[in-house]
């Protein structure tokens, strides 16, 4: 495995880290439909994924069926639901049971090349016995407790590679300079270029609040390299989770979500495909973690969890490939609490937006995945 020295990756932060809301209207869509698209109880159905290209005959979604209430305990695999009918009512398509691993999520996660590959990067948590704690701590791995005798690592940093449709795959270990590990997030973008932009965060040493980065291959996943998109070298405000968005000729836009106290979005972009990043910001958006996705118009839309009161899922428009954003849509503010969000959004072949979420309702019953379909206001 080749390491890059941190010295390569590290840059200041020169953006202010007071966080000043830009001002905008909120507005509820009181046209929006909600539906469900998966709850049982005993259940806590979280972190969905939903591909933006999706197979002609329908649409699907994964998302972890947890049976324990936890986000570090893997234990009830992955379920893929699928709409035939524009999003509104949903059925089982696969049920992977057991703990929820990186062959599953890689595949539903995999990008199609221009040369017909198929390319995921799983980035995260491997799981291990209680006993091998001390040694994973000692090679210097970030460690969390996942269950009784089960703990969880950021050990796992690899792409795998399909030339056959998915039938077999190729693994390949990517480059980490980052000791303690990363962890990826909804997945890559394949850009006009064909260049491959898999966006992962993680501390580049022990007590750094964290770092947005980026793998990037420009040769259909057979070579990768590692970079840094933003990070705040001061130590003061944690950057984590980011969402890419090609916007054509090598300019990719990046919102990155902070951490809780601050809770304020940061964008950053590149002007080269992704190896280089600038023009860092304060977006003013509050509410996290960011989806980006390019409307048939033109326009972006950028959904994301709102933790605070009222709890739901907002969204807002720019007009002018990022510049500027416009007013803040409550797509949902009748949540129970701050645990929900991770939002993606597609679009449909009528213009309706769907956007799909976890959620607990205010009104009780467990944590499931929920959808709104909505259409952006004239």
């Amino acid at each position: 495995m080749r390491h890059i020295p941190y010295a390569t990756v590290l840059l200041v932060l020169t953006a202010p880290l007071a966080a000043v809301p830009q001002e905008r209207a909120s507005v509820k869509l009181d046209d929006a439909e909600h539906v469900i698209v998966y709850r049982q109880d005993g259940i806590y159905a979280v972190f969905p994924f939903m591909p933006e290209r999706q197979p002609e005959d329908g649409i699907i979604v994964s998302l972890s069926a947890r049976t324990n209430p936890s986000h570090d305990d893997p234990s009830g695999g992955v379920v893929v639901m699928r709409s035939t009918d524009g999003c509104r009512t949903w059925e089982l398509h696969q049920h992977s049971e057991g703990d929820v691993s990186p062959e599953d999520v890689g595949t539903i996660q995999a990008l199609p090349t221009a040369d017909g590959a198929l390319v995921s990067v799983y980035a995260g948590w491997e799981y291990y016995p209680e006993e091998s704690r001390g040694e994973l701590e000692a090679a210097g791995h970030e460690v969390a407790s996942a269950r009784e005798g089960l703990i969880g690592a950021l050990t796992a940093h690899r792409a795998r590679v399909s030339r056959d449709g998915g039938l077999t795959w190729e693994e390949k270990d990517l480059p980490m300079p980052n000791s303690g590990g990363v962890m990826a997030f909804h997945g890559g973008i394949v850009t006009d270029q064909d260049i491959i932009l898999w966006p992962v965060y993680g501390a580049p040493s022990p007590g750094d609040t964290g770092h947005s980065y980026v793998y990037r291959s420009d040769d259909s996943g057979e070579t990768w390299t590692f970079h840094h998109i933003i990070g705040d070298s001061t130590g003061r405000l944690p950057l984590n989770e980011t969402s890419l968005l090609d916007l054509g000729g090598g300019h990719i836009l990046a919102f990155v979500r902070t951490g809780d106290e601050v809770d304020h979005m940061f964008r950053a972009e590149s002007f080269n495909g992704g190896i280089t990043w600038g023009r860092y910001a304060d977006s003013g958006v509050r509410g996290h973690p960011p989806h980006l996705l390019r409307l048939r118009n033109g326009h972006i839309l950028l959904t994301y969890g709102y933790r605070h009161s009222p709890f739901g899922i907002r969204a807002i428009i720019s007009k002018d490939n990022g510049r500027t954003w416009g007013d803040e849509f409550i797509l949902r503010d009748d949540g129970m609490g701050g645990d929900l969000g991770y939002p993606m959004s597609i679009q449909l072949e009528d213009d309706t937006l769907f956007t799909v979420y976890y959620f607990r309702s205010a009104s009780g019953g467990p944590t499931h995945v929920a959808g709104t379909l909505w259409r952006e206001p004239e």
